[in-house]
């Protein structure tokens, strides 16, 4: 699971939850360890990819996340809707861990190094942000 935390009000919360704070968020959706996680880099912010976050971990498949804002999520019940906001998830045929993850800085693309040392390439200029799954 990855969890989100609103570093905003991290000091806030932190003094006032005595060194625990909670996340604002938890993603689940992987059935193993986590190895890699991105988004994108601070030169695409602004673009209308910027809040997608990439998981991927040993079981050798990529979840895309549409994160959303603070105020969109109830932070101690379920998410509004019931929600879960991955919006999709990737793998190749041979299922092998991900290592590695990168958003390309000037294109819509993201790489994924996996064990067995190859380089995957996914278009990610015709992402669903609307999807549910």
């Amino acid at each position: 699971m990855v969890k989100l935390w609103n570093l905003a009000e991290m000091e806030k919360n932190y003094s006032d939850t005595d060194g625990n704070p909670e996340p604002f968020l938890t993603l689940r959706g992987h059935t193993g360890p986590l190895l890699a996680v991105t988004g994108l880099p601070e030169n695409r912010k602004g673009t209308e990819n910027e809040n997608l976050l990439f998981t991927a971990g040993i079981e050798g498949s990529i979840k895309v996340w549409s994160t959303p804002a603070v105020s969109e999520v109830n932070q101690y019940g379920s998410t509004f809707d019931g929600k879960n906001y991955c919006i999709g998830t990737w793998s190749d045929s041979g299922h092998e861990a991900i290592w590695a993850l990168k958003y390309h800085p000037f294109q819509d693309l993201l790489l994924a190094v996996s064990a067995s040392n190859s380089i995957n390439v996914w278009d990610c200029s015709q992402l669903d942000k609307t999807a549910d799954n």
